[in-house]
């Protein structure tokens, strides 16, 4: 996963690490055999080659100037950068795909220089102090059919920022809430998430004080809520549609549900088994742009899988890490169930379920949609017709809509056979449509079944 996360320059440039450190290069006894590094370096080779050349689909918008100028300027608000970064870090922790940064400033400058960078990317970033140029560059992104997300207490926002997030700020409370969720970011199969949370102002940015401005508005979905003892209710994330073309623009609250631990460093979560973790709502709220990361969980307290989404050649590189290998993933995506290359899954409510390895990357350039239900696979297959350098093998398609990503300049060469038999010599070929969207180039085949060969 660390070699999946990018940065983008003033200029525009997409930059992946280009040093990397080793804590340790020994075993666990201390000695330094030859098998260590030789497990390892081919598998640092192969993430360089395949390093991102271009923004995933979740770009995190960092506000490095206005931190600066809450934690040092005039009218100091230490606890919103405190509560930002650590909210962030919860959600990468609960599988948000999030490994694509680029800094307030930088974001202005090259959206203006190129806005097609951007193109079908949601931005993430906090709420916007009022006034700011950050604010301005957000919410033209919106205006231009872009998808954001914001994060934070909104007490510092604007009231033109306010009214494009349909909030308004009532009495602030804070202490322990009854929680509504419109559907569930993880499955568990024995019970549910707890509808429970504790929101400390001190962890949190201060108390909850958002509501939302006309409950009638049709263009709003409300996506979680925390009502007190008292029967009060406060807005805790949203997701707000256009009144007309694509994109929208969500919001989460933020919980940090963690206490300090003195004379510990760090701070201790909250037990799963009784408390809802606020970083989750954050999944939520992406899953409106059409992007999912479940985790299938037996019991709430297994360890969530972490996911990073980049992008090499047209491809969607998926990668993560699994703390607890009983937890399998479903991934969705806007283009359909994505069908990892060599991996076979199962499809299950039109998303591809994975039992992956404890740390994994794999390309994709397949994509399923439509069919709901059944096994897969998706395998490299040998060279075995002149004139082609890859192959891949679908396999388990049921009347589905599939989307092929290919290789930048194969596309005059691909070609799709439709169940396919050995010696592979071509006789009828699928048609496809050539589709070039704000994903990037792709081939799109209608109401396919059975086996599929797909060949460049």
């Amino acid at each position: 996963m660390p070699l999946s996360v990018s940065r983008i320059s003033e200029e525009g440039a997409v930059e992946t690490p280009n040093v990397v450190e080793f804590l340790t290069i020994d075993d666990t006894l201390g000695n330094m055999p030859d098998t260590v590094p030789e497990q390892v370096i081919a598998h640092i080779m192969e993430l360089a080659r395949t390093r991102a050349d271009e923004p995933g689909p979740l770009t995190w918008v960092y506000p490095l100037a206005e931190y600066q100028e809450m934690a040092f300027g005039e009218t100091a608000a230490l606890a919103e950068v405190f509560c930002g970064d650590w909210l962030v870090c919860g959600a990468i922790n609960c599988g948000l795909p999030l490994n694509t940064v680029v800094s307030s400033t930088s974001f202005a400058k090259t959206y203006q220089a190129k806005p097609e960078l951007y193109q079908g990317k949601t931005m993430l970033s906090i709420v916007p102090p009022a006034g700011s140029g950050l604010e301005d560059a957000l919410l033209g992104f919106v205006e231009a059919g872009g998808s954001v997300i914001l994060y934070g207490p909104v007490s510092i926002a604007s009231e033109k920022m306010k009214a494009a997030l349909g909030l308004r700020c009532d009495e602030p409370l804070a202490g322990e809430f009854d929680v509504f969720l419109s559907d569930e970011p993880d499955e568990i199969k024995s019970g549910s998430l707890p509808r429970r949370i504790r929101h400390r102002a001190n962890m949190s940015g201060g108390p909850c004080c958002e509501v939302l401005a006309d409950a009638s508005d049709d263009s709003i979905e409300l996506i979680a809520s925390y009502t007190d003892a008292n029967g009060a209710i406060r807005a805790a994330a949203l997701w707000r549609k256009p009144t007309k073309g694509r994109g929208g623009i969500g919001w989460i609250r933020g919980t940090n549900s963690m206490r300090g631990n003195k004379p510990e460093c760090l701070p201790v979560y909250d037990d799963p088994n009784e408390w809802l973790n606020g970083s989750t709502l954050f999944k939520l709220v992406f899953k409106r742009t059409g992007w999912e990361t479940c985790a299938l969980k037996q019991h709430v307290e297994q360890r969530t899988p972490l996911c990073a989404i980049s992008r090499h050649r047209n491809a969607f590189m998926y990668a993560g890490f699994v703390p607890d290998n009983n937890v399998p993933v479903a991934l969705h995506s806007p283009m359909g169930a994505p069908l990892l290359t060599r991996w076979e899954g199962m499809l299950q409510d039109g998303r591809s379920v994975y039992h992956m390895a404890r740390g994994w990357r794999e390309e994709c350039r397949v994509f399923v949609d439509g069919q709901q239900e059944g096994a897969f696979s998706c395998r490299i297959h040998s060279r075995s017709t002149h004139g082609y350098t890859d192959r891949l093998w679908v396999k388990g398609l049921k009347n589905a809509t599939v989307r092929f990503f290919p290789v930048p300049g194969s596309e005059d060469n691909v070609a799709f056979q439709p169940d396919p038999t050995k010696p592979f010599y071509f006789g009828n070929l699928y048609p496809a449509r050539l589709c070039k969207d704000a994903w990037g180039t792709y081939f799109e085949l209608e109401n396919i079944s059975g086996h599929l060969m797909i060949c460049w």
